[in-house]
């Protein structure tokens, strides 16, 4: 649903990442995120935001279900163990059904979070029209490996998860700037804000004042408020979701 054009827009993105040897120089470094997160002390188990998550995510799942945990302590009220529905408790609890290695799975987890933080600033580079691979890599690689994941992803991976997720939400609003339907916009971005996670309302609300400033900056009159109003209900039913 477009209203108005916005009253600035992004440059076109170049299109020198079309081809197949770009698309295999980025699915290699991809797989060097990867390697990063296997690197780190193979075969063993980090103590990573909750060990059962590891080692029974399917039990964590159910308990999360209750109020009332009795296996913590002499029991204790369930500590925001809805926020383990989507996404991390669902693929720990796949992988552990696949009977993959409990450190395998979480070493995935790792390197899914290192790849959608990366994939994500290389995507809204390219948005904004930042040319060229190398400029691009090094802003992914500079966000994806920066001091706040590298610091907590091996320690509280769920609380780097809104920061790895961030750019995605912003980069359907970026790119109806270019023309396209609001509504389908808006959508995106709040599905993006549902993978944020609910363990941490903090963190999670965090990823939303850049979406909000690009909407109040690039837009005037009716495009504004319309995509406002669409974002504003998108985020909203996140929210209830989470």
């Amino acid at each position: 649903m477009g209203a108005a054009a916005p009253t600035v827009t992004p440059s076109s993105p170049n299109i020198d990442g079309d081809g197949s040897t770009i698309r295999w120089r980025w699915f290699a470094a991809c797989l060097s995120l990867v390697a990063i997160a296997f690197i780190q002390d193979p075969g063993r188990i980090a103590a990573d935001t909750k060990l059962d998550l590891t080692v029974d995510p399917g039990g964590l799942l159910a308990r999360a279900l209750n109020l009332w945990e009795p296996m913590g302590f002499f029991g204790q009220l369930t500590n925001q163990g809805y926020g383990y529905f989507f996404p991390m408790g669902p693929f720990f609890w796949v992988g552990d059904a696949a009977g993959i290695p409990d450190w395998v799975v979480q070493r995935l987890w790792w390197s899914a979070l290192l790849i959608v933080a990366f994939l994500g600033i290389v995507r809204l580079a390219r948005l904004l029209g930042v040319s060229g691979f190398t400029p691009r890599l090094l802003a992914g690689f500079a966000f994806a490996l920066g001091p706040r994941m590298v610091t907590e992803l091996g320690v509280l991976s769920v609380e780097v998860l809104p920061y790895a997720v961030a750019p995605w939400v912003l980069i359907p609003l970026v790119a109806v700037a270019q023309g396209g339907s609001y509504r389908r916009a808006a959508a995106a971005s709040g599905v993006a804000v549902i993978a944020a996670g609910g363990v941490n309302a903090v963190a999670s609300a965090a990823v939303l004042p850049l979406a909000a400033w690009w909407i109040l900056t690039r837009f005037t009159g009716r495009a504004r408020w319309v995509l406002a109003g669409w974002w504003s209900a998108a985020v909203a039913a996140a929210y209830r979701i989470c």
